[in-house]
Protein backbone atom coordinates (compact mmCIF):
# COMPACT_ATOMS: atom_id res chain seq x y z
CA UNK A 1 0.00 0.00 0.00
CA UNK A 2 2.62 1.98 0.61
CA UNK A 3 4.29 2.22 -2.48
CA UNK A 4 1.15 2.37 -4.50
CA UNK A 5 -0.73 4.95 -2.17
CA UNK A 6 1.95 6.66 0.12
CA UNK A 7 3.10 6.52 3.54
CA UNK A 8 0.08 9.27 4.68
CA UNK A 9 -2.47 6.58 3.37
CA UNK A 10 -1.10 3.26 4.73
CA UNK A 11 -0.60 5.19 8.40
CA UNK A 12 -4.23 6.22 7.72
CA UNK A 13 -5.41 2.78 7.15
CA UNK A 14 -3.34 1.03 10.22
CA UNK A 15 -4.74 3.45 12.64
CA UNK A 16 -8.59 3.20 11.68
CA UNK A 17 -8.04 -0.79 11.93
CA UNK A 18 -6.35 -0.23 15.36
CA UNK A 19 -9.21 1.85 16.23
CA UNK A 20 -11.19 -1.04 15.52
CA UNK A 21 -9.27 -3.46 17.51
CA UNK A 22 -9.46 -1.37 20.43
CA UNK A 23 -12.97 -0.95 20.25
CA UNK A 24 -13.46 -4.60 20.50
CA UNK A 25 -10.47 -5.63 22.71
CA UNK A 26 -9.86 -3.05 24.66
CA UNK A 27 -6.32 -3.44 23.81
CA UNK A 28 -3.40 -4.39 21.39
CA UNK A 29 -0.16 -5.11 20.81
CA UNK A 30 1.47 -4.40 18.07
CA UNK A 31 4.70 -5.60 16.27
CA UNK A 32 7.01 -3.99 14.53
CA UNK A 33 9.27 -5.21 11.37
CA UNK A 34 11.91 -6.56 12.22
CA UNK A 35 14.35 -5.10 9.78
CA UNK A 36 15.65 -8.60 9.04
CA UNK A 37 14.94 -8.03 5.12
CA UNK A 38 14.70 -4.51 4.74
CA UNK A 39 12.38 -3.14 1.59
CA UNK A 40 10.74 -0.30 3.19
CA UNK A 41 12.92 3.16 2.76
CA UNK A 42 13.73 4.34 6.69
CA UNK A 43 11.93 1.41 8.27
CA UNK A 44 12.51 2.38 11.83
CA UNK A 45 11.15 5.67 11.31
CA UNK A 46 7.80 4.40 9.84
CA UNK A 47 7.70 2.14 13.09
CA UNK A 48 8.18 5.08 14.88
CA UNK A 49 6.01 7.22 13.34
CA UNK A 50 3.41 4.08 13.93
CA UNK A 51 3.88 4.06 17.37
CA UNK A 52 3.46 7.40 18.13
CA UNK A 53 0.35 7.63 16.00
CA UNK A 54 -1.01 4.22 18.17
CA UNK A 55 -0.22 6.48 21.12
CA UNK A 56 1.45 3.31 21.68
CA UNK A 57 4.97 3.13 23.63
CA UNK A 58 7.85 1.12 21.86
CA UNK A 59 9.78 -1.88 23.32
CA UNK A 60 12.76 -2.86 20.93
CA UNK A 61 14.08 -6.13 20.86
CA UNK A 62 17.85 -5.80 20.22
CA UNK A 63 19.54 -9.49 19.11
CA UNK A 64 23.19 -9.46 19.05
CA UNK A 65 26.05 -12.01 19.82
CA UNK A 66 28.96 -9.89 21.65
CA UNK A 67 28.35 -7.79 24.96
CA UNK A 68 30.22 -4.59 22.70
CA UNK A 69 27.28 -5.19 20.09
CA UNK A 70 24.63 -5.22 22.41
CA UNK A 71 25.75 -1.88 24.08
CA UNK A 72 26.48 -0.47 20.70
CA UNK A 73 22.90 -1.24 19.57
CA UNK A 74 20.87 -0.73 22.65
CA UNK A 75 22.02 2.85 22.86
CA UNK A 76 21.58 3.29 19.18
CA UNK A 77 18.11 1.92 19.34
CA UNK A 78 17.12 4.00 21.80
CA UNK A 79 18.58 7.37 20.77
CA UNK A 80 16.61 6.35 17.47
CA UNK A 81 13.20 6.47 18.82
CA UNK A 82 13.33 9.00 21.24
CA UNK A 83 14.73 11.33 18.80
CA UNK A 84 11.37 10.73 16.95
CA UNK A 85 9.47 11.23 19.96
CA UNK A 86 8.88 8.01 21.15
CA UNK A 87 8.09 6.89 24.82
CA UNK A 88 10.43 4.03 25.22
CA UNK A 89 8.83 1.21 27.63
CA UNK A 90 11.95 -0.88 27.94
CA UNK A 91 14.72 -2.10 25.89
CA UNK A 92 15.01 -5.88 25.72
CA UNK A 93 17.79 -8.13 24.32
CA UNK A 94 17.39 -11.58 22.91
CA UNK A 95 19.84 -13.70 21.17
CA UNK A 96 23.16 -13.29 23.44
CA UNK A 97 25.16 -15.81 24.06
CA UNK A 98 25.06 -17.23 27.77
CA UNK A 99 28.66 -16.45 28.49
CA UNK A 100 27.86 -12.83 27.57
CA UNK A 101 25.43 -12.43 29.73
CA UNK A 102 26.90 -11.18 32.71
CA UNK A 103 29.11 -9.21 30.86
CA UNK A 104 26.25 -7.42 29.20
CA UNK A 105 24.35 -6.78 32.81
CA UNK A 106 27.37 -5.06 34.10
CA UNK A 107 27.27 -2.65 31.24
CA UNK A 108 23.77 -1.85 32.12
CA UNK A 109 24.46 -1.87 35.84
CA UNK A 110 24.55 2.10 35.99
CA UNK A 111 21.74 3.15 33.98
CA UNK A 112 22.26 1.70 30.68
CA UNK A 113 25.61 2.80 30.31
CA UNK A 114 24.59 6.54 29.33
CA UNK A 115 21.60 5.10 27.36
CA UNK A 116 19.23 7.53 29.31
CA UNK A 117 21.05 10.63 28.45
CA UNK A 118 19.86 10.61 24.45
CA UNK A 119 21.92 13.55 23.68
Amino acid sequence: MQASRGQDELLRTLVAQLREVRRVCGAALVLGSDYASITIPDELGLNARLANEFGALVLPVIGALSADAVADDVRNAYRAFVSRGCGILAMAVNRISPSAIASVAARFADGYGGVNDPG
